[in-house]
């Protein structure tokens, strides 16, 4: 079954961060997605840790290039997305395990085209009960095409892009 989220993670420098963002997707409650992560060229260990995540889970890609800069790894990873929605998450962040689950139901809910939501700073990890209470799928920013600008961090069809 091909997946119905993909999620572009541009990766630099970003090692101490980067399993719990990783492992972060890994728990999501909702688990028909693929990660496509870019290895911008970092030169820690990201690479190595980017490569055991997609040995031991096939919904992990890694693509590995030269260091071209934040857009260019998104842009890098765009061709390889196979799923309806796409999703862009920075390397040094962590979603909540329903965060999908809740995405989706929003979008098929209210028959959007982007869901935006509001992120909430940790200075250590993530503590598990976070955070206390999920708002409701109404609670969640919807817009539809066409929009002035995007948010970074968003779920949209592709179908419905505009360039």
């Amino acid at each position: 079954m091909p997946p119905e989220i993909s999620i572009i993670i541009p990766v630099y420098k970003v090692e101490k961060f980067l399993p719990q963002c990783l492992d972060s997707l890994k728990n999501q409650t909702f688990q028909n997605f693929e990660a496509i992560c870019v290895d911008d060229g970092s030169p820690d260990n990201c690479g190595k840790i980017l490569d055991d995540y997609a040995r031991f889970d096939n919904r992990f890609k890694v693509i590995h290039k030269q260091n071209g800069g934040l857009s260019s790894a998104r842009n890098a990873a765009i061709p390889l997305i196979s799923a309806p929605y796409t999703m862009f998450l920075d390397s040094d962040d962590a979603l909540h395990k329903q965060t999908f689950a809740l995405l989706l139901r929003s979008i098929k809910e209210t028959r959007t085209d982007v869901v935006w939501f509001d992120s909430i700073s940790f200075t250590d990890d993530i503590p598990d009960d976070f955070p206390v209470n999920m708002p409701p799928v109404s609670k969640l920013k919807t817009f539809t095409l066409p929009l002035d600008s995007m948010p970074l961090r968003a779920i949209t069809s592709p179908a419905k892009r505009i360039n």
